[in-house]
């Protein structure tokens, strides 16, 4: 998700870096008075969304982890959380102990 101040500067808005960090827009909002960083301009008390930047960003390449394919960015989680390269367990894991680990698409083959 990205923002906008009311001169169409831009703010990610997103969750931060998945370590507890808050986004760009949210530390900017935090402060007191928020501006935007670019222009100095108060923010809006509501985000702007900025849909032609977040469309134009879903359609660059990206690769996944786990396969390293060359992925849109706005279908990269899609695809990690089904990539047949992917590594998973065994699903008897927790009933018999089972410790496999492997590529998602040997998993059939293991269980």
């Amino acid at each position: 998700r990205i923002e906008q101040c009311t001169l169409g500067h831009l703010l990610c808005s997103g969750p931060g870096d998945g370590d507890g960090t808050l986004s760009c827009a949210s530390q900017v909002r935090a402060g007191r008075g928020p501006k935007c960083p670019v222009c100095r301009r108060s923010l809006s008390s509501t985000s702007i969304r900025a849909l032609s930047a977040e469309q134009s960003i879903a359609i660059l390449p990206a690769k996944c982890c786990h396969c390293s394919s060359s992925v849109a960015r706005g279908s990269l989680r899609t695809h990690e959380a089904a990539c047949p390269r992917a590594l998973v367990m065994c699903a008897a894991k927790d009933d018999g102990g089972c410790r496999w680990t492997g590529p998602r698409e040997e998993q059939d083959t293991h269980e």
